[in-house]
């Protein structure tokens, strides 16, 4: 049976020891306890752990968490916080503790040293001493009160941004507050908003981006239980902590591993998991989605499991089309549940998104002095300045990006054209499920699609249409899915295939180096699916730019076909302007920004995540080497994951190893380094091929989303979930069946 948290249970939250260590009593001031007590929450005092992991998990089980005041923190000279191996135990508990409560959106309040520990774990900076490093008139370092009589002494006015989260809480535009510490916020992170500071602009207050409460505030409310304004934080806290509660799923069982896959269930990222919400500007509330998902759970629950359901799931994955390499393709169980919200979101994201790179195309195209800001290869860039044949610049995509599906923070971390695939894993994943007895239970009460026609009749309707506008359009034009066979997806190629078929239309699919070329017309020499010896006039092309150049001098006719505008082909090499993770650095460049509007602009700067060269010449290489958990580094170009590194998950030295032997193009092709940009996790009962898949409980996983558009237009979405950074099937990732719920198009 399924563990389902009791709702009814009163919302618990750790406060973190305030003084002692491992060889001393445990001790906390009580002024906190009574404080968050009279806000009605369950208070539990967590002590430092040495065991960080066995640490970082038990605060998982809470509904809020507290971090307190106290000692000066272990900092740099610069004011930034000491490498993470060098901090004492308390520091490194805070800081996990900081990052596992923005990671998970388990609701925070941090107070006084709480606040400054949590500017440091997501990169901020700290004074080390304000009355000496920052000129005020201010006293901030007054005595700590330690009766009853001094409970409510006030020090000095909190000046309020009316823009953001402590402005809604309070309804004020200033409030009186005390002042207990010498150290304070010099350099903000940038996943936080100031929300409140001194008349001298000292910060005092902040709240993070991305999650529903998380908020640090440098005076001590504990100290002023009378004052209305230091209550209605508490109150606040408290029903963060409740909604939390209600939603929370986390006491499922959470394994360390799952059939040999290393399982790392909470993030310790000391970046901002997302950038600013886009939300704000386009006024979406919260989602159902995780709703949907404890239905779909409580249903399978009332079916003790749906054991059977889960067999015959797996079981029909192993006969289907799922297939790559000749494996069948892992998948989850528990689909992914989208409801309107997520699909006006994921709407509006594309028509932006696709907006924006159809400006960058146009203008690479145009601009000789744009295009040096791109490195290809020269065999390359002259196919992809080739004239367009017809008016559709960006004709399939698949934009993939990390999504909290609670609050719609969102950012990009790859854009797919050439090679864009996951269309049959998708509807395959679904038609899994689509009988199961737990499926059919939860569709009594929703009306349920999946995007399959879109993505499939729709698609090849589109190219159709498309074709129709070239100059050179033949009426019963043979159609071709060209590829480097041994890596595409050829089970999906044939589907395709089939639906041209039935409309009418010769297809063939055929490997590139067995074109052939005779200066007029392009010819399958060998098919793998269709014709041999044939003429082809419209092809597909799915094989990407890496794989093009591998086998260039392989692939004359094909290259030479295209030249010579005697082929059709949809997906021009212009598309790999997309293609390539280049884009990402160039989207942020001021080039870019001359030609985008200001929305466009805003839009970046929210969805994309900083992205530069991992070169000595653009970024500071001690610095991603210093704050490894905040990177990712990748080659420009290349697909399912081949040579991407995430720092979290190497040690300090066998990152520093990584960066120096990758950095300065040492590999002969440059790399990226990116910020890392954390999950949104939600319930998966992955199928490895395992007995034990048929009877485990879900676990939580770390979600990556892929949004399809077919000429600019949203046709779907695809889900792969994982236990790990990288959520890749060879790593443990599955493919989760896509649902739409109560949703009009």
């Amino acid at each position: 049976m399924l563990n389902i948290m009791n709702k009814d249970t009163v919302a618990k939250i750790a406060i973190l020891q305030q003084f002692g260590d491992l060889n001393y009593a445990l001790s906390l001031r009580y002024y906190y306890i009574d404080y968050f007590r009279a806000a009605g929450l369950d208070c539990c005092v967590i002590a430092y752990d040495e065991d960080l992991q066995r640490f970082e998990q038990s605060l998982t089980s809470f509904d809020g968490i507290v971090i307190c005041g106290g000692d000066d923190l272990n900092l740099r000279d610069d004011g930034f916080a000491c490498s993470f191996d060098e901090a004492c135990l308390r520091q490194k508990c805070e800081i996990i503790a900081c990052r596992v409560a923005a990671n998970n959106n388990i609701p925070f309040f941090g107070i006084c040293r709480g606040h400054q520990v949590a500017n440091l774990a997501f990169g901020g900076s700290i004074y080390k001493d304000v009355p000496s490093e920052y000129k005020t008139s201010i006293k901030h370092n007054n005595d700590l009160a330690d009766d009853a009589s001094d409970l409510n002494k006030t020090h000095h006015l909190l000046y309020i941004d009316q823009k953001f989260g402590l402005y809604k809480l309070l309804s004020k535009e200033s409030i009186l507050v005390n002042s207990y510490h010498h150290q304070g916020v010099k350099e903000l992170a940038s996943c936080f908003d100031i929300c409140a500071y001194t008349k001298d602009g000292l910060i005092e207050a902040f709240m993070h981006k991305s999650c529903d409460f998380f908020l640090g505030v440098q005076f001590h409310p504990e100290l002023m239980p009378l004052s209305e304004d230091t209550q209605q934080l508490a109150l606040s806290f408290a029903q963060a902590c409740r909604s939390y509660h209600i939603n929370n799923i986390a006491n499922f069982n959470l394994s360390n591993s799952i059939n040999g896959f290393n399982q790392q269930v909470y993030t310790l990222n000391p970046q901002p998991k997302f950038a600013e919400s886009y939300v704000e500007s386009i006024c979406f509330p919260k989602s159902k989605n995780l709703e949907y998902e404890q239905e779909f759970l409580f249903e399978m629950q009332s079916l003790n499991g749906d054991e059977a359901s889960r067999r015959a799931a797996w079981d029909y994955i192993k006969s289907s089309t799922a297939i790559f390499a000749g494996i069948p393709v892992y998948t989850s169980f528990v689909p992914k549940l989208f409801d309107q919200n997520t699909y006006d979101f994921c709407k509006i994201s594309v028509d932006k998104i696709y907006k924006i790179l159809c400006k960058v195309i146009e203008r690479f195209k145009q601009d000789v002095q744009y295009r040096n800001l791109f490195n290809y290869d020269e065999r390359l860039l002259e196919l992809m300045l080739l004239p367009a044949q017809v008016d559709a610049p960006l004709p399939f995509a698949r934009f993939d990006f990390f999504l909290d599906e609670q609050n719609f923070n969102m950012k990009f971390c790859e854009f797919n054209t050439d090679g864009s695939s996951g269309m049959n894993e998708n509807r395959e994943a679904y038609l899994s499920i689509q009988n199961s007895a737990s499926y059919k239970a939860f569709c009594k009460n929703h009306d349920c699609h999946v995007d399959t026609e879109y993505l499939f009749e729709g698609w090849v309707d589109k190219f159709l249409e498309i074709y129709k506008t070239y100059p050179k359009a033949k009426d019963n034009p043979h159609i071709c899915i060209v590829d480097y066979l041994e890596n595409g997806v050829t089970e999906e190629f044939k589907l395709y295939g089939h639906i041209f078929e039935e409309r009418g239309y010769k297809f063939s699919i055929y490997d590139i180096r067995n074109l052939e070329y005779d200066g007029k017309n392009l010819i399958g020499k060998r098919a793998f699916y269709g014709q041999d010896g044939a003429i082809i006039d419209a092809l597909w092309r799915r094989s990407v730019a890496s794989d093009c150049l591998r086998f260039y001098n392989e692939s004359l006719a094909y290259f030479n076909a295209i030249k010579d505008d005697n082929v059709f082909i949809i997906g021009s090499f212009a598309t790999n302007i997309v293609h390539d993770k280049q884009i990402f650095r160039v989207l942020h460049n001021p080039q870019t920004s001359a030609f985008l509007d200001n929305d466009e602009q805003d839009f970046i700067k929210r969805h994309v995540p900083f992205t530069s060269y991992l070169d000595e010449k653009y970024v500071n290489l001690d610095k991603i080497i210093d704050e490894k958990d905040a990177w990712v580094i990748k080659p420009c170009d290349g697909y399912g994951s081949s040579d991407v590194c995430v720092g979290r998950d190497f040690s300090a030295s066998e990152w520093s190893k990584i960066i120096h032997e990758h950095a300065n193009s040492k590999t002969g092709f440059p790399f990226l380094a990116q910020e890392f940009c954390s999950f949104y996790k939600s319930s998966a009962l992955p199928f490895y091929d395992e007995e034990c898949d048929y009877t485990a409980n879900p676990y939580l996983y770390n979600n990556l989303s892929g949004l399809f558009a077919i000429d600019g237009k949203f046709s779907g979405i695809f889900s792969r979930l994982g236990p790990n950074s990288i959520i890749l099937g060879k790593r443990g990732g599955v493919t989760a069946p896509t649902i739409w719920v109560d949703v009009q198009r």
